[in-house]
């Protein structure tokens, strides 16, 4: 598979297919998969995981159910 864009941004990351998501756009080559879930210290977890030199995979906590956190998380993928 291959990106014109080379930022992922990957919801409900911390397990289960969300964290196969992830796991897969680092693997395509991504630059920078942003991992996003409620629960910081299991999507860091993930995030490690898949790539433990902290290059590529970047754990935010984000409840997408919230309209202000997504676009506090988005302003700061952005920048």
């Amino acid at each position: 598979m291959r990106f014109l864009k080379k930022i992922a941004v990957v919801t409900g990351a911390a397990q289960g297919i969300g964290a196969a998501i992830a796991k897969r756009f680092c693997e395509e080559n991504i630059e920078k998969v942003y991992l996003l879930d409620m629960n910081f210290n299991k999507t860091d977890m993930v995030a490690k995981n898949i790539d433990p030199s902290g290059n590529h995979a970047v754990a935010l906590a984000c409840n997408v159910a919230d309209r202000k956190e997504v676009n506090e998380v988005f302003n700061e993928i952005l920048q």
